[in-house]
């Protein structure tokens, strides 16, 4: 996967294979077994160096962050797009 970040914070836990996770200040080298924590908005990008599978799992972010988000949505008619037949 390309560089990128996520909002919220993250863990990856390398379940099968190898990843390597690449940090603004180092490589985490992730083998079978092996979990890393990662803030939120930290770029990372991920590479299998064999294959792999992994459990990505996004935190909630904090009450007072939801509620700041939830004040920032409008509010309106949500629109519904019809398919073509």
């Amino acid at each position: 996967m390309h560089e990128h970040t996520a909002a919220a914070r993250i863990s990856v836990h390398t379940l099968a294979g190898h990843v390597r996770l690449h940090l603004p200040h180092r490589v985490a080298e992730l083998p079978a077994v092996h979990l890393i924590a990662l803030d939120e908005s930290m770029p990372h990008d991920v590479e299998a160096v064999e294959d792999s599978a992994f459990l990505l799992t996004l935190s909630w972010p904090p009450h007072e962050k939801r509620a700041q988000n939830n004040k920032r949505k409008p509010a309106g008619k949500k629109r519904v797009r019809r398919r073509r037949k």
